[in-house]
C-alpha cells in the first residue's frame, strides 16, 4: 500500500493511475486526472475514502453558521439579498449567491453595502465570462513539472492546507498560466471545504526561489485573484525560508496588501526561529505536521541529489514502473 501511495510523487503513467484507482480515492479530495509533479505526493488521508484522518461530513450547518452572525452582519445581509433579488442576473450567477458567500463579500468590505455589492457584481460577471469551475491548467496538462501546488490535507480546525514549492515548478514566470493553475486549485479547494469551514491555509516553500521569481507582477495578480474572487478565504499563509532576494519584491507586494491580509502572512524557517516544526505543530494535528515536514525535507534532499537546475525538474520515471 505504501509503495503504491508514495509512487504518486512521480509522474503517473496510465498503468500507475490504474493502481491508484484500486485504492478507490475520495474524488472530493483527489480529483487527479493528470500526472503529478515530482515535487509533490499525497498522503493516504487524501486518497482513501474511509481514512481515519478524513474530516467529518459537517462542522456547522448553514443555519448554524447563519445564527452565529453578528446582528449588524445579519442586517447587512438582508439588505444585500433584497438588492440581488431585483438585479439582472442569470440563473448561473444566482446559483452562486448563497447566504454565506454574500457574508464573505460583506466582510471583505467591512459591511459597506455599496462596495460589497459592486465587488460581488464584478465577481459574478467574471464567473459568467470565465466559468472558473471548468478551468483546467493547460500548462500542467502539457508538462506535469510546470507547477507544484496542491491541496495536501487539513489543519486542526479542518481548513484545507495548500502546499507549493518553487524549486519543483518549471513554469514560474508565465503569469497567465500560473493564474490558471491557481483558479483550478482554488475552485477545487473551495468545493472541498466541508460545511462550517470557509477558509484555507497556504504553505509556500521558497526553496529554489531565484532572481526570475522576484518580479512583483505574479504576487500582485495572485492577490487580486484571491481578494476579488475568493474574499475572506485566506486563513493563514506561511512562507518557508524566504531568501534575501525575496525582500525587494516583498516591499512592493506588501504595499498592495490590505491590513487584514498582511496580518495572516507568517515567515517561518527550517533551521531558525520561528521554526516550521513548532509552527506546524500549533496549527496541525501531529500526523499532518510530521508528514508535511517530511515532504519539505524530502524535496530539499531530492534537490541536492538532482543534476538539474532549480525550477527545471527532470521528468521522472515512476517507482511503480516495471513492478
Amino acid at each position: 500500500y505504501q509503495r503504491r501511495v508514495h509512487g504518486i510523487q512521480s509522474a503517473l503513467s496510465p498503468a500507475v493511475m490504474a493502481e491508484v484507482e484500486e485504492l478507490k480515492p475520495d474524488r472530493r479530495f483527489f480529483p487527479v486526472t493528470r500526472p503529478f509533479n515530482v515535487g509533490m505526493r499525497l498522503p493516504p488521508w487524501m486518497l482513501e475514502g474511509d481514512h481515519p484522518h478524513k474530516p467529518p461530513e459537517l462542522i456547522l450547518s448553514e443555519e448554524e453558521e447563519f445564527s452565529s452572525l453578528a446582528p449588524e452582519e445579519t442586517a447587512a445581509l438582508e439588505v444585500l439579498s433584497e438588492r440581488l433579488a431585483s438585479a439582472d442576473l442569470t440563473e448561473y450567477q444566482r446559483s452562486h449567491c448563497t447566504r454565506m458567500l454574500l457574508v464573505r463579500f460583506l466582510r471583505a468590505r467591512n459591511l459597506d453595502l455599496d462596495k460589497a455589492e459592486a465587488m460581488l457584481m464584478k465577481n459574478l460577471r467574471w464567473r459568467e465570462e470565465t466559468h472558473p469551475e471548468t478551468t483546467k491548467c493547460s500548462a500542467c496538462d502539457r508538462d506535469p513539472a510546470a507547477h507544484c501546488m496542491a491541496m495536501v490535507g487539513w489543519d486542526k480546525t479542518w481548513r484545507p492546507i495548500i502546499y507549493a514549492c518553487f524549486r519543483w515548478a518549471s513554469d514560474r514566470t508565465n503569469v497567465d498560466q500560473n493564474m490558471e493553475h491557481c483558479t483550478e486549485l482554488l475552485e477545487y479547494v473551495t468545493k472541498a471545504m466541508i460545511p462550517g469551514v470557509s477558509r484555507w491555509v497556504n504553505i509556500v516553500d521558497f526553496d529554489g526561489f531565484a532572481f526570475k521569481d522576484c518580479g512583483p507582477k505574479m504576487g500582485i495578480r495572485a492577490n487580486a485573484l484571491f481578494s476579488d474572487n475568493y474574499p475572506e478565504t485566506v486563513g493563514g499563509m506561511y512562507l518557508i525560508d524566504p531568501p534575501t532576494i525575496f525582500w525587494a519584491a516583498w516591499k512592493v507586494l506588501e504595499g498592495v496588501l490590505d491590513k487584514n491580509t498582511r496580518s495572516k502572512i507568517n515567515f517561518v524557517y527550517t533551521s531558525k526561529e520561528p521554526n516550521m516544526r513548532q509552527v506546524f505543530a500549533e496549527i496541525m494535528e501531529p500526523h499532518m505536521a510530521e508528514w508535511l515536514v517530511e515532504l519539505i525535507e524530502e524535496n530539499r534532499g531530492k534537490a541536492r541529489k538532482s543534476p538539474t537546475s532549480p525550477g527545471t525538474p527532470k521528468s521522472p520515471v515512476s517507482p511503480l514502473e516495471g513492478k
